[in-house]
């Protein structure tokens, strides 16, 4: 897995190279064009799901990054818990109500 730094923290991202002619028509190197996949508010619950998609765009010839953003957020996901949606923010998790 590759990965950035963002805010002095590790963000990993899957790359799935265009696995066959790019859309562009020059082959499968780096160059061409490229999704930025981003799971939901579930964080990696399904990924497996999430890669058979970026798997499936890069089969018609995109690369796809596959963003782990949720993995430096102190919560795991973004889900409701008991009527309210939590932030990634630290300290007390304020919510709003949707």
């Amino acid at each position: 897995m590759q990965s950035f730094t963002s805010g002095g923290q590790r963000i990993g991202v899957e790359w799935f190279a265009a696995s066959r002619g790019s859309v562009t028509g020059r082959g499968t190197g780096t160059n061409g064009p490229a999704v930025l996949l981003l799971h939901g508010a579930d964080g990696l619950s399904y990924a497996e799901g999430d890669r058979l998609a970026a798997r499936t765009i890069s089969a018609s010839g995109y690369h796809v990054a596959f963003v782990h953003y949720l993995e430096t957020a102190p919560v795991t996901s973004a889900l409701p818990t008991r009527g309210c949606v939590r932030t990634f923010r630290s300290g007390p998790p304020p919510c709003w109500m949707p």
